[in-house]
């Protein structure tokens, strides 16, 4: 689908960015995509970053705009380099930590105004089943078979909410493995 836009309405439009790094919880840098040309990046180590960064933008056409989820998972990448995020939500941020932090380590404390230490949690001690990943399944639950294979669909039902899954699930006689599919299409077991 091709969404057409003035450049007035992009320039409005509302693009929270975050920085995070592990020594303090994430800090909003900007919410209009007009202001990511403003952003100053220090490193301690390699000093100002703030050229390359605006390169890496400049490369990748992201100070035009941001549309759909593919173009913002991209945008997302190249701001990763630079340890900020666009438009977080508790799972980004944590996964984001899990590079920084072990789970003896949890900086519940960083992620409060995104979810609860609950959420963390459960978030943090997520088993990933490594077999492959649902891309055409994200965001949603899953009941796939216990012998999945490699390029081989092998999803039985999906569902948008848990309880309908689980419902279904714990009902039918079904030799099966419940699922989560993640927004990457990475599923873990719930």
């Amino acid at each position: 689908m091709v969404v057409a836009k003035t450049k007035e309405q992009v320039q409005t439009e509302t693009f929270n960015i975050y920085f995070y790094n592990g020594f303090e919880e994430p800090k909003k840098l900007t919410n209009h995509l007009s202001d990511v040309k403003d952003i100053v990046i220090e490193d301690n180590y390699v000093g100002d970053l703030t050229p390359f960064f605006a390169e890496d933008m400049k490369e990748n056409g992201y100070l035009v705009g941001v549309e759909g989820q593919e173009a913002k998972n991209d945008f997302n990448e190249v701001l990763s380099g630079y340890n900020m995020i666009l438009n977080p939500d508790v799972e980004d941020l944590v996964l984001m930590a899990q590079s920084w932090f072990d789970s003896s380590s949890i900086p519940y404390h960083h992620f409060r105004d995104f979810g609860t230490d609950e959420q963390v949690y459960d978030i943090w001690n997520r088993r990933y089943d490594c077999t492959k990943t649902y891309r055409h399944f994200k965001n949603k639950y899953i009941i796939d078979v216990p012998e999945r294979r490699l390029g081989v669909d092998t999803v039985m039902y999906w569902f948008d909410f848990k309880e309908e899954a689980v419902t279904f699930f714990m009902n039918m006689d079904i030799n099966g493995i419940l699922l989560r599919v993640d927004k990457q299409g990475n599923a873990y077991y719930i």
